[in-house]
């Protein structure tokens, strides 16, 4: 695959402040949330035809048939666990319940094109030292 500058990963140039509380960059190299190697090689394979194909063509007609069952597990898998629920008030424990059925039905959904995304859920955070907080 060809990277660009925008495909490698960015580093701090210098080294974090020990007084700030703040610790170094992430290492995953123990995170079980990481893809297994064979479907890590599949997912990066799909990309990288993607890639290929935008290379090509100014414009893609369709990205949908690189959106497959597997993929969707996957992908789910490696979502952080602990996020907020979303507007539908269903979080990702409560979507892996039947993770199987929902992907199934998302994928025809997907599919048919009769799937509608929901809208996004936007919290605010009241600010001190804002006066409208919207």
């Amino acid at each position: 695959m060809i990277c660009k500058e925008s495909d490698l990963p960015i580093l701090p140039k210098k080294p974090v402040m020990t007084v700030e509380g703040r610790g170094g960059h992430m290492d995953r190299s123990e995170d079980k949330t990481s893809a297994t190697p064979e479907v890590a090689g599949k997912m990066a394979n799909a990309y990288e035809r993607i890639a290929q194909q935008a290379e090509k063509h100014e414009r893609l007609q369709t990205l949908l048939h690189y959106v497959n069952k597997q993929n969707l597990i996957e992908e789910h898998r490696l979502q952080q666990k602990g996020k907020a629920a979303g507007i539908d008030g269903i979080g990702k424990e409560g979507y892996g319940e039947n993770l199987e059925e929902n992907i199934d039905d998302l994928l025809s959904r997907m599919k048919s094109f009769s799937y509608r995304p929901k809208a996004v859920r936007r919290t605010y955070i009241p600010k001190g030292f804002l006066r409208n907080n919207r």
